[in-house]
């Protein structure tokens, strides 16, 4: 390996360590490369800073005033205007309303739409629907755009009927929607409204969550593949739901449920869903009674009971091949005989915890009761930073040294670290110095791990400055 002509291998960890270095201190030649790389470059730029605290659209506004040559390939991309925030406050300021989001929707072109739109009272387009001014002119550039959209993303007040008249969502024709995310607010008079009962002939993918609302005749629940259900609502309307389901492949339920007149089903009602391959339950226990998956390979499991986690196991007996747990202990008990009779050998094995229960492993000496099915891969993902584990991790090791002695199958542990809240660019300097690659290595804890990695195990120690465990973007591997 090396930064320039012939390739050479890198046999050592000094070699390592003076091309990170190298490769640190290189600038890449921004000007000279290519014009389709370089839009790839803004464009990821810009899918990174949608988040609560930037806005996707100013950094496409700053990013176009670099320079004139950045200018001329923001405006002949329409794919980067594709994204549209209705919402968002720069379209607001205006002697005309809504005139830049109109420019947005014309710089796209005819690239697929996301679009997200806020009819609610809380929302600033449900303020100018209800207003003589706004209301032409946003719903005039909706009629025009809304057939583009790709994704749709909408806050909807149930009992607002004009609002969905205007926005038109039980009239129009949607021939490109593939992706809804449906917000449900309740009104003030805790009345419901038309519903959404377009036609959406390319819809596999479907987002709702908020309040109480019959919407059972308002999709083809037939077409999906991916159902996201975070509603307040009896469990007998999900599960009549996914009766009208025929090629579902990844669901998601999350939410609460309460009990109405006739809404719990009978013991005896089960649901097969027979192409489903990846499935999250976030604290709905008493929904596993009444479901059966014979094709599940991805399982994320919260709040689960294990007495109806072991009767969902025996019933489906899926061939699962990734089990993932979060905090609060969901993976005690999963090596009880029913539930290893059950499931075959992972390919990996994913928990998400915190530093502290570790800990207490390596102080009582003992697992307490926290089993880990037998697994070809162990991940464990710690919200605490690599320098804190680094110091008080032994119970890890502990944990990795118990599992290895009874489980052969065992080949990888991968220890993802990120952070416990918001980066602080202001500790940048006194953080850096502690997560140095040669200050981690150089601890007791990444040799105990060293010393596992030459028995044959492979170890992949990773840390992200980010809150998000599955993001890649700025994960430094050690």
């Amino acid at each position: 390996m090396s930064l320039g002509g012939n390739a050479h291998p890198v046999h050592n960890t000094d070699q390592w360590q003076s091309v990170s270095r190298q490769l640190k201190s290189f600038v890449p030649p921004i000007d000279s490369l290519p014009d389709d790389v370089l839009v790839d470059i803004i464009q990821l730029c810009i899918d990174i800073g949608w988040t609560y605290c930037t806005h996707g659209h100013v950094l496409l506004f700053r990013l176009s005033h670099v320079c004139r040559h950045w200018r001329k390939l923001v405006i002949a991309s329409p794919l980067l205007w594709s994204h549209i925030d209705v919402e968002w406050l720069g379209f607001h300021f205006e002697r005309e309303p809504y005139s830049l989001a109109d420019t947005f929707f014309r710089m796209a072109q005819h690239a697929p739409l996301h679009v997200e739109i806020d009819v609610a009272e809380s929302g600033r387009v449900g303020a100018a629907l209800r207003s003589n001014s706004g209301r032409p002119c946003i719903a005039g550039i909706l009629e025009e755009s809304l057939h583009r959209c790709k994704r749709l993303d909408i806050t909807l007040l149930t009992s607002a009927k004009q609002n969905v008249e205007v926005v038109r969502l039980d009239r129009w024709i949607f021939p490109s929607l593939e992706d809804l995310r449906l917000k449900l607010v309740y009104g003030k008079d805790g009345s419901q409204g038309s519903g959404l009962t377009s036609n959406l002939p390319k819809l596999t993918r479907l987002y709702v969550e908020g309040d109480d609302c019959d919407i059972l005749d308002w999709f083809p629940w037939h077409q999906l593949t991916t159902l996201s259900w975070e509603i307040y609502a009896p469990l007998n309307g999900i599960l009549k739901i996914l009766t009208l389901t025929e090629r579902l492949e990844t669901l998601e339920i999350g939410g609460e449920t309460f009990d109405g007149p006739n809404s719990k089903p009978g013991l005896d009602s089960h649901v097969t869903l027979a192409h489903l391959k990846s499935l999250k339950v976030d604290w709905q226990p008493e929904f596993m009674q009444f479901i059966c998956c014979p094709a599940l390979e991805d399982f994320t499991i919260t709040g689960i009971v294990h007495d109806m986690l072991t009767a969902f196991l025996v019933r489906s007996k899926p061939p699962l091949k990734v089990i993932r747990v979060l905090e609060s202990g969901e993976w005690q008990g999963l090596k009880t005989e029913a539930i290893v009779g059950s499931i075959p050998i992972l390919e990996e094995f994913k928990v998400t915890e915190r530093l502290g229960l570790f800990s207490r492993f390596f102080t009582s000496g003992k697992l307490e009761g926290y089993d880990i099915p037998l697994t070809k891969t162990l991940t464990l993902n710690i919200p605490n930073p690599i320098d804190e584990i680094c110091s008080n991790g032994y119970g890890i090791l502990f944990l990795l040294g118990s599992f290895t002695m009874t489980n052969s199958k065992l080949q990888a542990f991968k220890l993802r670290t990120y952070a416990d809240c918001c980066y602080d660019s202001s500790r940048v300097d006194l953080v850096s110095e502690r997560r140095s690659r040669e200050r981690i290595r150089a601890s007791a804890f990444f040799q105990g791990l060293e010393a596992m990695r030459s028995e044959g195990l492979e170890v992949i120690v990773s840390y992200s400055p980010s809150t998000d465990p599955e993001d890649e973007a700025s994960r430094e591997y050690y």
